[in-house]
């Protein structure tokens, strides 16, 4: 992600996150229902989601590099 990255990019960015590691999770936003908001979740999902954001922000931190 850029340097100057909105909230709301970044919010879509770990939603998308979620939704691809986490097939259960539709949204991150609060629906007020335990069924919607709570999920069970194995710790290699959390672990792989992890890894991809990371991943992901080390792959803005080299970008911001090559442009100056």
């Amino acid at each position: 992600m850029a340097k100057n990255t909105t909230n709301s990019e970044l919010f879509q960015t770990l939603e998308q996150i979620a939704r691809d590691h986490f097939h259960e999770v539709t949204t991150l936003r609060t629906q007020n229902s335990d069924d919607l908001d709570f999920h069970d979740i194995s710790v290699w999902e959390i672990r792989d989601a992890l890894a991809a954001a990371y991943e992901l922000g080390q792959s803005s931190c080299q970008h911001i590099k090559t442009e100056n």
